[in-house]
């Protein structure tokens, strides 16, 4: 809602060829499933470019806590998500804009058309924080729907992304210190 607006309108780029459930030039997304309600995190899953080290990969599961997943590859991603609620996807991807947009999570890449929901949900009844920080998991000029759009579409209750290039330690250190607050305590509290 924006200055007592009860509806958010955007308008979401799309390539014909690999977003076939947006067909239409103008059309409505609207998802009745999301409910207004306090954000509680039981369990938290991690996926990470083969780029980001051991030790940030270490240091961000710890601040997810001990019930913190870590998936090596995209079949581990979509199993952990398959086998129990997950409401806080944390992704440290490599993304790659030449040719098909991919997105690389230990030496696996997935295309952008790819994304389902069990790549989100896990086809499971949970709408997700997705921490999305990477090299321009935004988009970027060419292609400005980007990853981000994609988790949206697909299940996510929110997606904090990156629209810039990121050194995969600043982007380690930026999900540790979001998820530190989202996590704080089992409290309520903004995020800033």
């Amino acid at each position: 809602a924006f200055w007592g607006m009860s509806k958010t309108i955007e308008r979401h780029h799309f390539d014909p060829a690999l977003d076939a459930e947006l067909n239409q030039r103008v059309l409505a997304l609207k998802n009745p499933r999301f409910k207004r309600r306090t954000l509680q995190i039981d369990r938290a899953v991690l996926g990470a470019s083969r780029k980001v080290g051991a030790a940030d990969r270490t240091a961000t599961l710890g601040v997810l806590g001990p019930a913190a997943t870590e998936a090596v590859g995209w079949a581990a991603w979509t199993k952990a998500l398959s086998e129990a609620d997950a409401q806080l996807l944390v992704l440290l991807p490599h993304t790659d804009y030449t040719g098909q947009p991919l997105m690389e999570i230990d030496a696996n890449d997935l295309p952008r058309g790819f994304i389902e929901p069990l790549h989100v949900t896990g086809d499971r009844d949970v709408d997700p924080v997705v921490v999305l920080f990477g090299c321009a998991t935004s988009g970027n000029a060419d292609d400005p729907a980007g990853f981000a759009s994609r988790f949206c579409t697909k299940g996510a209750a929110v997606v904090f992304h990156s629209s810039t290039q990121l050194l995969n330690t600043h982007a380690a250190a930026l999900a540790q210190r979001l998820a530190s607050r989202l996590t704080a305590d089992g409290r309520s509290r903004p995020v800033s």
